[in-house]
């Protein structure tokens, strides 16, 4: 898919310009994103492990680093607790 030119306002240099660009192509990725969840949720996933006594067992922990939401990270300790403690 060619890219069309787009006409956007330029304020550099103290004056208003029009400045013709390219407009970016639809559907092309410039690369892998990598969506790791910051440090509050791995805090609640670690206060979530530790009330069901799971916090020192290697996969949950293994759990807590490598997920991608904090909903990911939590059925899968609640699997792990599920499977421990209600079979």
């Amino acid at each position: 898919m060619k890219a069309d030119k787009l006409f956007v306002l330029d304020w550099e240099n103290g004056g208003i310009g029009v400045v013709e660009r390219d407009r970016p192509t639809i559907g092309v990725k410039k690369g892998q994103i990598k969506k790791v969840i910051n440090i509050q949720d791995k805090r609640d996933l670690k206060t979530l492990a530790d009330d069901f006594c799971l916090l020192d067992r290697e996969d949950v922990q293994d759990i807590i680093e490598t997920c991608k939401s904090y909903a990911e990270g939590q059925r899968a300790i609640l699997r792990i607790y599920m499977k421990l403690y209600m079979e």
